[in-house]
């Protein structure tokens, strides 16, 4: 017992001896441990110092990207195409990886079929357009070649620019903006300056107009000359036989008639202009779009020179693969009949196309004359704001005196046709008011005012008369009703006789709900056996619903009859005016009707 007594207490006595000991050990490597801390925070400390960042510009508070559906009808970019938006989407590879440069290929023969070429050298330059059009002039030119370049609008302009700053003799061929060249004219012209380039735009963006190709280089060859030519706004919406035509460099964009995103652009170069490139004395000016070292890359070695937008790439190739779906000619014929109904809409409208030659016209864009007494820019600015729909103005000479209406690839379509129509007359009547004391031009201009478009073909089964005779009752009927001397005292609330705007706008709404109530169980008579008058009956009824419409014959019974500008309408003028507001307002619905079918 003693002896187990003593082992026990030795025992607990080392037991603390060693917890002790442990105790210590902890405290220490605490301590190491809080001074190695130390340590640290002060060596960071010391490293923050020495990136001192100014986070003036670290915006945190944006929100995820979300933008208008915007309808690009102006002289480009066109909205593109969803498959082509959908290809831009897919993940990316290497450039130089084996599907890519399969890729590349598939790109190259799909080029080759919408220039009409079997050029080698038919290629996407990572660029917009302009920087397509710099590669022609950058790689054909030298310093002291003579260029002869035809200009009558913008674009010739910015070719002129574009040779001087690559040192070439220019001369230019000048004519009034919205002119064209004949064969004859050309063929003097190159028998006089003897050029080394003649620069011709296809398809001039700035005034609509098309210039004759056919020909052209046949003749600039027998001068021992070459054919450079701009096609950004024809690729794609109109004829182009690049190889039949004889064009030796011929350079186009994405954004128009191909409804690819801007950021690439096709370009070809013919066997005799890549001769005179790779006989070049002097390197390439511009490195970037050397085509003596991008060929290497789009060629069969496939050699390094920079990065290729490699999903622009994947889009190039899906918007080109629509166009060999679809065919060119057929795709030609598409633009060709929207435009002419684009034409038929404004000449209805009494509104004047600046191509009067329909030959000359561009069936991809349309320079649109500003009618006298209109602000062009307030009316793009309310078609932007009201109806989502982007047209342009007018450049250089043409500033202030043209819109300039694209429908081009995707956009090409008839429902765009009616939409683009319907807001633009829309658009003149709420930014423009009618001085009688303006002169000549006031009736012109409230004529456009007064018009409507209808875009029946004699092949439609239902007239426009016969729609609005599916209306319950006449607008007069409507208006002679016995309660309608109620209605008027109802809403005359000082017993003067008249109605402001606000109160003419009241009554509207009231009338539109009277008749709405009539049309809830009204549907197209039996002679309306199509979708025509289906599809009429119901756009009345939208028609009615919708509150801008409401605003919209308010405003016109105002204009229409308040001679004497005080914003004031007797009844008996209310009767009148309504009757014909009315009028050019169901022009609305037809449109809508013709939207509605055409979705």
């Amino acid at each position: 017992a003693t002896t187990t007594t003593t082992t026990t207490t030795a025992a607990a006595a080392a037991a603390t001896s060693a917890a002790a000991a442990a105790a210590t050990a902890t405290s220490a490597t605490t301590s190491a441990t809080s001074a190695a801390a130390t340590s640290a925070t002060m060596s960071l400390s010391e490293k923050k110092s020495e990136f001192e960042v100014d986070d003036t510009h670290r915006v945190l508070t944006t929100q995820q990207l979300a933008m208008p559906p915007r309808v690009l009808l102006g002289p480009g970019p066109s909205n593109a195409a969803p498959r082509v938006l959908a290809a831009i989407g897919q993940r990316q590879v290497g450039h130089l990886d084996p599907s890519f440069l399969k890729i590349m290929d598939e790109t190259q023969e799909l080029m080759r079929y919408a220039f009409q070429t079997k050029n080698k050298i038919t290629i996407p330059v990572s660029g917009t357009g302009s920087a397509a059009m710099e590669s022609t002039f950058a790689n054909l030119i030298e310093r002291g070649d003579k260029v002869l370049i035809g200009v009558a609008g913008y674009f010739g302009v910015r070719m002129v620019d574009m040779a001087n700053r690559y040192g070439a003799q220019v001369v230019q061929l000048n004519k009034p903006w919205g002119s064209y060249w004949t064969r004859d004219e050309l063929a003097a012209a190159l028998k006089e300056h003897k050029p080394k380039v003649l620069a011709l735009v296809h398809a001039d963006t700035s005034t609509g107009v098309s210039q004759p190709l056919e020909g052209v280089g046949q003749l600039c060859h027998d001068h021992g000359a070459l054919l450079l030519v701009d096609a950004v706004t024809s690729l794609g919406g109109m004829p182009l036989f690049v190889d039949d035509w004889g064009i030796d460099a011929c350079y186009s964009g994405s954004q128009k008639c191909l409804s690819c995103p801007p950021g690439i652009a096709p370009v070809t170069f013919s066997q005799r202009a890549m001769d005179v490139v790779m006989s070049r004395k002097t390197p390439v000016a511009n490195w970037y779009l050397d085509m003596t070292a991008v060929a290497k890359y789009w060629g069969g070695a496939r050699t390094y020179h920079h990065t290729a937008p490699i999903n622009m790439v994947y889009a190039m190739r899906e918007a080109l693969r629509l166009v060999a779906e679809e065919g060119l000619a057929e795709r030609w014929r598409r633009h060709q009949r929207t435009a002419e109904m684009f034409w038929n809409g404004l000449r209805q409208l009494g509104i004047k196309l600046f191509v009067e030659d329909d030959a000359r016209r561009l069936p991809s864009l349309t320079a649109v004359c500003i009618p006298d007494g209109v602000d062009g820019k307030a009316v793009t600015k309310y078609m932007l704001a009201h109806y989502n729909l982007e047209i342009g103005g007018g450049l250089g000479e043409l500033g202030g005196k043209v819109w300039r209406v694209g429908l081009m690839g995707f956009n090409s379509r008839p429902e765009n046709v009616a939409l683009a129509l319907v807001a633009l007359q829309d658009a003149i009547r709420s930014t423009t008011r009618i001085d009688s004391s303006s002169g000549k031009n006031s009736d012109a201009l409230a004529s456009v005012m007064d018009r409507g478009v209808r875009f029946h073909a004699a092949s439609d089964p239902v007239s426009l008369s016969n729609m609005f005779s599916a209306l319950p009752g006449s607008l007069t009927e409507s208006l002679r009703d016995e309660n309608l001397n109620a209605v008027w005292q109802h809403y005359d609330a000082d017993g003067s006789g008249y109605l402001d705007l606000p109160e003419i706008h009241v009554l509207v709404k009231h009338i539109f709900s009277q008749w709405q109530k009539e049309m809830e169980g009204h549907s197209a008579s039996d002679d309306d056996d199509s979708a025509y008058g289906s599809s009429f009956i119901q756009a009345v009824k939208l028609y009615l619903q919708d509150e801008q419409s409401i605003k919209s014959v308010a405003r016109d019974v105002i204009f229409e009859c308040d001679a004497d500008r005080d914003s004031r309408v007797s009844r008996e003028e209310f009767v009148t005016s309504f009757a014909a507001a009315m009028t050019r307002n169901l022009e609305l619905v037809t449109n809508m009707m013709r939207f509605h079918l055409a979705l």
